[in-house]
């Protein structure tokens, strides 16, 4: 996590970061990506200047990223960003042309109900909801 005490540190190497972390860095660098996004890292978490500042363009981050990772599977950034789905059987398959590197992704009939909706993010980030309403 970013903060303005650990700043300098930033500029020169981050290190010892969460399983997701890592995760989002190893794919990046598998898309030949050379740019990674994570809000905790490129916000100063403890700077509401900072944070005013960035939120004004984080709808252009994501709109113009070349993609967007999440890791839905994860309750927090030490769970990894892939998860294991078992035995499930793989029905579709897309082909990906990315930057002259050709690739293949398999994914379930039901994988946006059951992957993102249903998900452990989805879920804390439900009961976060919840509580921030009860009285």
């Amino acid at each position: 996590m970013l903060t303005k005490e650990n700043q300098p540190d930033f500029f020169d190497e981050i290190q010892d970061l969460p399983k997701t972390f890592d995760d989002a860095v190893e794919a990046t660098r598998k898309l030949g990506v050379r740019y990674l996004w994570i809000d905790s890292l490129c916000i100063i978490q403890n700077d509401s200047n900072d944070w005013i500042k960035e939120a004004a363009f984080m709808g252009k981050v994501y709109q113009f990223a070349f993609c967007n990772l999440s890791a839905t599977a994860a309750r927090n950034s030490n769970r990894g960003l892939f998860s294991n789905r078992g035995n499930r059987q793989l029905v579709g398959q897309l082909v990906l042309n990315i930057r002259e590197s050709h690739g293949t992704l398999l994914f379930e009939d039901d994988f946006f109900a059951c992957g993102v909706e249903k998900s452990a993010l989805q879920e804390v980030s439900d009961s976060q909801q919840a509580s921030r309403y009860s009285y």
